[in-house]
């Protein structure tokens, strides 16, 4: 008897919460609730769940959605009295009901995919004690149009903003080193970037398909540039800018020199 009760109550519990997806016939998403994890109710629309973390802190594991509405989250900084550090993988990953995501100063590590296919956020906000963010974890978030990076951040992660369309502005920190294979892949609002001085590295696809971009300037530091980083930009006029004799000077002449038809719009301006 006690089986059977125990069983129904668990019946219960899932039918009564709806995932990220806020979708109620998602399977998948019922599926990703689980019993033995532990929860962490801060407000009447959703519930964080949390393990604990590599650190001996707390990691926010997943976030459960009880109502359908769209809605802020705001990541508690403690948990118990014990400090949340990081978010787990996949933690928001397809939650199409949050708008606005705050991170507090005690998170470090973002993982990856953390905030995949979030299609209605628009904005986080992060302090800079985070120092790194996984893969794709913003990847195809549409609708997310301004972010300002971490100071502390040394390396935009692959995938990061994958196809978010709407990002129109990216602020850099000081200590970017590396800009990751596919970082900005198909973010079709951007319309100027400068890479920061810091930077010296960017890898393949970095740039790609990012139709409204018109200027690009790329510092001395940088020394090494991946295939196709800045291909396929559709911007009427597309104007790249860095020093005269510059590894990136030789770079465009080498890969969308005035001799390749493909990118006659493209046009090199020594600073």
């Amino acid at each position: 008897m006690k089986k059977i009760l125990a069983l129904l109550l668990a019946m219960f519990m899932i039918a009564t919460l709806v995932a990220c997806s806020n979708d109620e016939g998602d399977e998948n998403a019922l599926e990703s609730f689980k019993l033995d994890e532990n929860v962490f109710t801060n407000n009447n629309i959703g519930t964080f769940t949390y393990d604990v973390s590599a650190d001996g802190h707390y990691e926010i594991t997943g976030y459960i959605v009880k109502v359908s509405t769209e809605h802020e989250v705001v990541i508690p900084e403690t948990i118990n009295d014990v400090l949340v550090t990081s978010i787990a993988p996949d933690a928001f990953k397809s939650c199409t009901s949050v708008t606005s995501v705050t991170i507090p100063s005690s998170v470090k590590y973002i993982g990856d995919f953390a905030f995949y296919d979030c299609d209605k956020l628009t904005k986080v906000t992060m302090t800079d004690s985070v120092i790194e963010i996984g893969v794709g974890a913003f990847r195809s978030c549409d609708l997310l149009d301004n972010v300002v990076l971490p100071a502390s951040l040394t390396s935009i992660s692959n995938q990061l903003f994958w196809e978010c369309s709407s990002l129109a502005n990216i602020t850099f920190g000081n200590a970017i080193t590396v800009i990751g294979e596919g970082a900005f892949y198909n973010c079709d609002a951007l319309t100027a970037i400068t890479v920061p001085s810091t930077v010296t590295e960017i890898k393949t696809t970095a740039f790609y398909g990012c139709d409204a971009l018109a200027s690009v300037t790329v510092p001395e530091s940088v020394k090494v540039v991946g295939d196709a980083a800045f291909s396929n930009i559709a911007a009427e006029k597309v104007t790249f800018s860095a020093k005269a004799g510059s590894y990136f000077a030789t770079y465009f002449e080498t890969v969308y020199g005035i001799n390749q038809k493909e990118y006659a719009h493209y046009e090199f301006k020594a600073n």
